[in-house]
């Protein structure tokens, strides 16, 4: 929402009067400007949007200058006991950004119900992130000898934190476990969380970003981590790889 506000998205306007487009023209509606307030307010794929969710407004541009202006406007207009109205708004307008983009960079057809319901889901992600406990296993110890034959041990002064992510298209729906074991297999702690999430990819990323913050909350200074998914992996260790933008 900063780079929003700043008008410093790459919509075609801004990239026409660049000089790093030959056209300006709206990739989902062929309306002649594709403007941030166009993009995130006025096409026909983000009023769809809206439409399809609690938010019954219908911004007239007759009434602000920017989309920065009816920002500031709608936060000044729902005051602190319906901050989530707010969020709500973020998630909706990111969700239609993330449309328009996969349009352009995967040929996908945008549907606004998806997108709201994409939106939808990323809002109670953030919710449950943010106000669920961590399952804490710390009371339950076990020796996985039997699993020492597939299973690589840390060094002797280090820890080892496995983690794996599962994703059910069905619903959205993605489950993510973590283990931490020391070098003689003994089970030290972990957790398991459930949260909506948009692809396998990004549900890879969520687990093994949660493995870290599981690791630092703990104070741990010497761990190894180990994930099944080899391009999460790279892209963590590889600064200079290019990032898929869902991630």
């Amino acid at each position: 929402m900063w780079r929003a506000c700043h008008n410093s998205l790459s919509t075609k306007a801004n990239l026409f009067q660049r000089a790093c487009s030959n056209s300006s023209t709206c990739p989902l509606c062929d309306c002649p400007e594709e403007s941030l307030e166009h993009l995130l307010l006025f096409c026909s794929h983000a009023k769809a949007t809206r439409f399809g969710s609690i938010l019954g407004f219908h911004p007239n541009s007759n009434d602000f200058g920017s989309f920065r202006d009816w920002f500031h406007h709608l936060m000044d207009f729902f005051s602190q006991p319906v901050q989530r109205t707010i969020k709500h708004v973020c998630f909706i307008c990111w969700s239609i950004w993330k449309a328009r983009n996969a349009a352009i960079f995967q040929s996908s057809n945008p549907n606004p119900l998806q997108t709201f319901k994409q939106a939808q889901n990323a809002l109670e992600e953030m919710q449950i992130i943010t106000s669920s406990p961590i399952l804490s296993l710390s009371t339950y110890q076990a020796q996985f000898s039997d699993r020492m034959r597939s299973w690589s041990p840390p060094a002797i002064d280090h820890v080892k934190l496995n983690t794996d992510a599962s994703f059910e298209h069905k619903n959205a729906i993605a489950g993510f476990g973590l283990v931490m074991r020391n070098a003689t297999g003994y089970l030290i702690d972990g957790c398991a969380i459930s949260f909506p999430y948009s692809s396998p990819l990004t549900a890879e990323g969520f687990a093994v970003r949660a493995a870290l913050h599981f690791a630092i909350s703990r104070g741990l200074s010497s761990c190894t981590l180990e994930s099944n998914s080899l391009q999460i992996i790279k892209l963590s260790s590889s600064p200079s790889l290019s990032v898929p933008w869902e991630v």
